[in-house]
């Protein structure tokens, strides 16, 4: 890394370490929070949309007959997207089939850290009474993302004992564009994180929650997984906060739509000190994410109301049961529509074949056997990307 590089507003400093070779080098050091930030009215502005915007979605989720049957759909979103900004390859179609599949094997890698991605959101999510951010929770929840999976042999849950770096695949400790703190410094930084997350304050919590993510990326506390950790915390970090009744807020799919602008303004606040420029794409990440899972709550909510309005009258609840069931797991076999709604596999069979004449399901694997019926509408709702231009309500 090289220094000159690094302005004197950067918020940090740079401290001489050596190479495995012995060569001398330099690691960046960022300071201990909370930072010194200069607040402008455009950050002010853009704070208070984005709390809006937050706002709205989370009355919109209380909108919903039941509320955490979403829950599932949109962790997916967000597993999928940060698992690619990583360089995984998952679809959402996948994803669902593999969670419906009788035997729920894992065989794809790919799939398996997308997996993980969403167990470990769920055991920061399910844990309220537990959820203080300390290092421990970080390391509980680092080696839930890494078990059996790429970098399952870099210490999943232990905190690096060694100099890592970030650039190309071939970089050096000198060519690397940005060489985080030396391991002897990760705990004592990663402390002052956690003591910050936990502590009151005056500033923005959207703002405060840009900051955070930004200083965990330049900690970069574990050998690998850090990206996928740190977009993870925001989520669960927004829910503590603001008491959300659901986690339904997820930045990764801003992110990995705009990689470069993310990476770029990370380092940009090391380098130059460039706090705005990073809030700024941060609360401008928060506000079209919120009003995307705005538009899916309604849209999700609608289909919902019309399944009710051409099923309830003159049917069995258990219908129902199965319909609504959906709306969490979109794909789903005769033996778990039965386990839904407490009735038995044939019951269950006339159900389904009634859903698949009307076009609310689809039989996706031509087979006879162990058959997967998936809810074309809801996938659809939920794998449609949009436009900036759409994303306001």
């Amino acid at each position: 890394m090289i220094p000159s590089q690094f302005t004197p507003e950067s918020p940090g400093e740079m401290v001489r370490i050596t190479s495995r070779r012995g060569q001398p080098d330099w690691a960046f050091v960022p300071n201990l929070l909370p930072p010194v930030i200069q607040f402008d009215r455009e950050i002010a502005s853009a704070a208070e949309r984005a709390a809006l915007a937050l706002g709205n979605l989370n009355g919109s989720g209380r909108m919903l007959p039941n509320p955490t049957l979403l829950l599932r759909p949109f962790m997916n979103r967000e597993a999928l997207a940060s698992s690619r900004i990583e360089g995984t390859r998952a679809e959402f179609d996948q994803l669902v089939l593999m969670e419906a599949s009788e035997d729920g094997d894992v065989s794809d890698p790919d799939i398996q850290e997308v997996t993980n991605y969403i167990k470990a959101l769920y055991a920061g999510w399910h844990k309220p009474e537990e959820r203080s951010f300390s290092p421990g929770l970080l390391m509980e929840l680092h080696q839930q993302l890494l078990s059996g999976v790429r970098g399952s042999t870099k210490n999943p849950g232990a905190l690096r004992t060694v100099q890592v770096i970030i650039g190309s695949r071939n970089d050096d400790l000198h060519r690397a564009r940005f060489v985080p703190p030396p391991p002897e410094m990760v705990r004592d930084l990663l402390d002052d994180l956690c003591q910050y997350i936990e502590a009151a304050s005056d500033i923005p919590f959207l703002v405060r929650l840009a900051v955070i993510h930004y200083q965990f990326e330049a900690i970069h506390p574990f050998m690998d997984g850090n990206g996928r950790l740190g977009r993870l915390l925001m989520p669960l970090i927004l829910g503590t906060w603001c008491a959300l009744d659901i986690p339904l807020l997820y930045l990764s799919e801003y992110f990995e739509d705009h990689r470069d602008e993310y990476i770029d303004a990370l380092y940009a606040v090391s380098q130059r000190g460039a706090w705005n420029e990073w809030i700024l794409f941060t609360l401008g990440a928060i506000d079209l994410q919120a009003n995307d899972a705005v538009i899916r709550c309604q849209q999700l909510l609608g289909l919902q109301e019309e399944l009710r309005l051409r099923y309830q009258a003159g049917r069995s609840v258990s219908v129902m049961q199965i319909i609504d069931s959906l709306f969490a797991r979109p794909a789903l076999s005769v033996k778990q529509a039965a386990a839904y709604a407490q009735i038995t596999p044939a019951a269950a069979g006339k159900i389904i074949g009634t859903l698949v004449r009307d076009g609310v399901l689809e039989e996706v694997t031509g087979q006879k056997r162990n058959r997967l019926f998936l809810a074309r509408g809801i996938m659809d709702v939920m794998r449609q990307r949009r436009s900036p231009d759409d994303l306001f309500v």
